[in-house]
């Protein structure tokens, strides 16, 4: 198959899963090798491992870093500085795009960005919500919530000693908490282990403006 072919098979495709063919293509080995070559030329882009998207002017269907992030490792939400950053609870613009799974921790990076995954336990999985991205695809993104509740767990709690949540809360300039629904916010943290749930409540009350 040669590019102009398999350009014309995939344009409506936003994200392509190679090891699909296996089996299904007689030519698939000899795929692989142009796989290999059209990604060193930029006419596709490697998203992990036997994930590829077509370049931008040769794909028909747009994909964002919302979508890439819940596809490339699943089940996700984005969460954490990046969502923060989304819902303006952080001022400084994040670059990588954070995620929360209950798959093991893991980094990808591709011509996109750099989509770190952090692990919580399935029972801390939730607080999430789906929404249309600037393309009409679904993606899947915290609540503001929950997303500074999984900073909070995260970043603090599961650390070792920091100081005060007070001085953490500061050094990361978390604002504009008066966004938050206050009684979502105390349901989700019933869910979180009891030793935590007094720093997540202290989170909430002693954060920014």
């Amino acid at each position: 198959m040669n590019y102009n072919a398999f350009k014309n098979s995939y344009q409506n495709t936003p994200v392509i899963n190679i090891s699909s063919l296996e089996g299904v293509d007689a030519g698939f080995h000899s795929l692989r090798d142009n796989i290999n070559k059209w990604t060193k030329k930029g006419y596709i882009y490697r998203l992990k491992n036997n994930l590829y998207t077509l370049n931008e002017n040769d794909r028909k269907t747009g994909v964002s870093r919302f979508f890439i992030a819940n596809y490339i490792y699943t089940p996700s939400y984005v969460s954490l500085e990046y969502a923060m950053y989304h819902y303006g609870l952080i001022p400084e613009n994040v670059y990588e795009i954070t995620s929360v799974t209950t798959r093991k921790t893991g980094m990808f990076k591709n011509y996109f960005g750099a989509f770190s995954y952090s692990n919580v336990k399935l029972d801390l999985f939730f607080g999430y919500t789906a929404f249309k991205d600037e393309n009409d695809m679904r993606a899947v993104i915290a609540t503001p919530e929950k997303a500074l509740l999984d900073f909070i767990y995260l970043r603090f709690c599961r650390r070792k000693s920091q100081g005060a949540i007070e001085g953490f809360i500061a050094k990361n300039r978390v604002q504009n908490l008066k966004i938050l629904n206050r009684k979502k916010y105390n349901e989700y943290v019933l869910k979180y282990p009891e030793r935590h749930r007094e720093v997540l409540r202290m989170a909430f009350t002693r954060g920014g403006k």
